[in-house]
């Protein structure tokens, strides 16, 4: 899709589980808002809430009717209300609380699971969002990278390729493994099983989104990527990660003179390669320790 003549002010990373999103997530200098999670707390800074504290939301709106539900059997279901919405993926509870005050021209980076975004999208064209919602999306002014490991497009791709499954196999173990955990094979199964339902929405988002759409093509970032070597390859890695975030925007051999802005604007919002080396140096631990 074209971009429109507004700013771009929203981010949005898209791509299979262990393709590298939350470690690209720091590059971004706007504050991200993405649903919680519904688990025990990994640590500060994570995305999650407790069954319980889950429990009492609901409890608190047990009697308002939500303003619309909406659901895929067995995929995804949502159910939103003024001030939050309940999703469910993959038989998984997340809470989104609608931002209070969410201008359209404050940079912040959006989070959501593909099938939902994709449906949030085609609710707000029709004007069934509440504006605590609307405004967090401000579709006009998103671009959305979907992040693609294979070298067929998904434009291309009618079924989950062999080449997509292993990906999801490859990235979610190898993450399991280098941070000293027993793979989860059940969960990946389910992972892979949901890349149907998320080829559908990847492929509707680059052909028929409101928003700007750039697919990386081949994209070789995982996230077990960043778990090896040290705080300097890491950065290394970042730095790669926002070249190729930034050249799938605006090649100038190949894209259209129009999203040359874009390209621009974008990098503005994220961490200069010296801001990355830099962060890096800071937060390597001493090797005396």
């Amino acid at each position: 899709m074209s971009p429109s003549a507004s700013s771009v002010s929203r981010v949005c990373l898209l791509g299979h589980s262990g393709i590298g999103k939350s470690p690209l997530s720091a590059l971004f200098r706007g504050d991200g808002f993405e649903p919680l999670r519904v688990r025990k707390p990994r640590g500060l800074g994570d995305s999650a809430i407790s069954r319980s504290k889950f429990d009492d939301e609901r409890k608190e709106r047990s009697g308002r009717k939500p303003l619309l539900t909406d659901s895929a059997e067995g995929s995804w279901s949502i159910e939103v209300h003024e001030d939050v919405s309940f999703l469910k993926v993959r038989d998984t509870d997340q809470l989104l609380k609608h931002p209070t005050e969410c201008p359209e021209d404050i940079p912040m980076r959006v989070e959501v699971y593909a099938p939902i975004l994709e449906r949030f999208l085609q609710l707000h064209a029709k004007g069934n969002l509440p504006p605590s919602l609307a405004n967090w999306l401000a579709p006009h002014r998103m671009l959305i990278f979907v992040l693609n490991p294979t070298r067929t497009s998904f434009a291309q791709m009618q079924t989950p390729t062999d080449e997509l499954r292993i990906a999801v196999y490859g990235a979610t173990t190898q993450r399991a493994l280098l941070q000293g955990k027993t793979p989860n094979l059940p969960d990946t199964l389910e992972r892979i099983r949901s890349l149907e339902t998320e080829l559908s929405a990847w492929r509707s988002i680059l052909g028929n989104s409101a928003a700007t759409a750039v697919e990386c093509i081949a994209w070789p970032f995982f996230e077990y990527r960043y778990l090896e070597g040290d705080a300097g390859q890491k950065a290394d890695i970042l730095c790669d990660a926002r070249k190729a975030l930034l050249d799938a925007i605006y090649d100038p051999a190949t894209s259209a003179r129009r999203l040359e802005y874009v390209k621009d604007e974008v990098a503005a919002m994220m961490l200069s390669e010296k801001e990355i080396r830099r962060i890096a140096t800071v937060t390597a631990p001493d090797a005396s320790n």
